[in-house]
């Protein structure tokens, strides 16, 4: 069988038969080591981030980082494609005050317009998919993060579709999601958040929104 659906993605043999292995509980020692490798992988992917692994998929990375990652808001949203704007709905379930900049599916990203926004100094955050599986379209992230980075404004990714197969620089990025099931080529039900190492001490004194969702 193959799949021909934006994910799950096909795994490998190699990958298959790993999860036909026997059982491990999760207070024996050898799950515990198996937790530090990922971690310590997740780590040299992230380019030096904080990993934070979470049993779900890339939908709940990305709640969980914006639960988690935001104090009050408002936030910017930056959006061309349909899985920016599953960022809107995160928030509204949240209650978090946010605005949606909106460009066409078929359209690049205004950088001016963006940074115009963020200099007026009034979004904690801004937020933004690398590559929209809805159109193929990879968004310009580094810029962005410069542009962050120039107005003090906190930057969240979206990598879940990118992350491990497209060249993506985490300077300037506070925290990226992504899940094992697409350019990593896990199997599903493992999803992460790379937290920049400052950003994840800042957040722990942020109130949880969420129980087992709240990152620190």
């Amino acid at each position: 069988m193959v799949l021909l659906t934006p994910g799950p993605c096909m795994t490998s043999e190699t990958v298959r038969q790993a999860a036909a292995l026997p059982d491990l509980n999760h207070r024996d020692p050898e799950y515990a080591q198996v937790a530090r490798d990922v971690r310590g992988a997740l780590g040299r992917l992230g380019q030096g981030h904080k990993p934070y692994v979470i049993g779900g998929n890339g939908t709940m990375a990305m709640e969980a980082m914006v639960a988690s990652c935001i104090e009050k808001g408002p936030c910017l949203v930056v959006s061309n494609g349909f899985y920016a704007e599953r960022f809107v709905r995160i928030f509204q379930a949240h209650g978090i005050e946010h605005e949606l900049m909106w460009f066409p599916w078929d359209s690049p990203w205004d950088m001016a317009k963006i940074e115009r926004a963020l200099e007026d100094g009034e979004f904690e955050a801004v937020l933004a998919t690398h590559h929209e599986t809805s159109t193929g379209r990879l968004n310009p992230i580094s810029e962005l993060a410069e542009v962050a980075g120039a107005t003090g404004t906190t930057l969240l990714v979206d990598a879940v579709s990118s992350l491990g197969g497209e060249e993506l620089s985490l300077a300037g990025i506070d925290a990226v999601c992504c899940t094992s099931n697409k350019c990593l080529h896990g199997l599903p039900g493992v999803a992460f958040v790379l937290l920049e190492p400052s950003f994840a001490v800042r957040i722990e004194s942020f109130a949880p929104r969420t129980f087992s969702l709240h990152l620190p």
